[in-house]
């Protein structure tokens, strides 16, 4: 254009993502029944929980565990409900995981919801691919850390039409340092 290049802004710097140390602390044991009940009717999902996987539990502190609660299946996606619980066991209290950034299938919902979700704990990431369709050629993911009290996101990626194409677009990312755990 008519510009000279110094007219141009530059780019904005990356944002930082501080993420907590997941600690070696021994697996979460696993609930009890009394526990599991209640697990189902605080996330809504027990209907869902009986034909399920159990949750899938992860160790975030000494007392914290992110459990990823079963609740609801399609033909290639898997919805799960992201629930911290907190103490010992047969005596945990549960509360639904806060994000920075909603995840994309939580919006209308009252509480958070992952899409085909997994946990890296070698790498403390927790991530959800929700797929357009079965070929995964198209949807979105999200990618992020624990920073001691909620899941900041680190990436984002989405590709909204269905065309075979296998790389999806970057629509946000941080980068992520790294903070001593308890």
């Amino acid at each position: 254009g008519p510009l000279r290049a110094n007219a141009v802004r530059p780019a904005p710097a990356v944002p930082s993502v501080v993420r907590l140390a997941i600690p070696s602390h021994p697996a979460p044991v696993a609930f009890w029944r009394e526990e599991l009940t209640a697990l189902g009717r605080f996330t809504g999902c027990a209907d869902e929980m009986r034909n399920a996987q159990p949750p899938e539990q992860h160790r975030l502190s000494k007392s914290d565990e992110l459990v990823l609660v079963p609740c609801g299946a399609g033909a290639y996606n898997f919805s799960s409900v992201p629930v911290i619980a907190t103490g010992v066991a047969g005596r945990r209290t549960f509360r639904f995981a806060t994000f920075d950034y909603q995840p994309g299938w939580s919006e209308g919902e009252k509480h958070p919801m992952l899409v085909n979700a997994s946990w890296l704990p070698e790498r403390s990431r927790l991530e959800s691919h929700a797929k357009g369709r079965g070929l995964g050629d198209c949807g979105s993911s999200e990618t992020y850390v624990w920073d001691g009290t909620r899941f900041r996101l680190v990436e984002a990626a989405a590709m909204g039409e269905c065309r075979g194409g296998w790389h999806w677009i970057t629509t946000w990312s941080a980068r992520v340092t790294d903070k001593s755990g308890q």
